[in-house]
């Protein structure tokens, strides 16, 4: 069953620089997981301080992988001071999807 990932990222406006950097290595390497179907990132219409990553995986095992992964735990890293507030995640499950 796929599994989708909707993530919310707030940035401070000091750090935005930082979290697009850090996320311009994020998205090509969790595009290249294996399990990984689907990674976007997108920025808010109304406000350029918040940034939204769109993800479907395989399976949670999929999932679970890519937050275990390097490049992940370096994007933590780097962006950990860079946030006016935790990152917010949200879990689906696919009732009915295209694709």
């Amino acid at each position: 069953m796929s599994l989708y990932v909707i993530a919310t990222i707030h940035c401070t406006p000091a750090g935005l620089a930082t979290v697009r950097a850090a996320m311009h290595d994020m998205v090509p390497a969790s595009r290249q997981e294996s399990g990984c179907l689907r990674y976007d990132l997108l920025e808010s219409a109304h406000d350029p301080h918040v940034l939204t990553v769109f993800e479907a995986y395989a399976s949670d095992a999929a999932l679970e992988a890519h937050r275990t992964s390097a490049h992940y735990q370096t994007y933590r890293t780097r962006v950990a001071d860079s946030l006016a507030e935790p990152v917010k995640v949200e879990l689906l499950y696919a009732v009915d999807a295209a694709g």
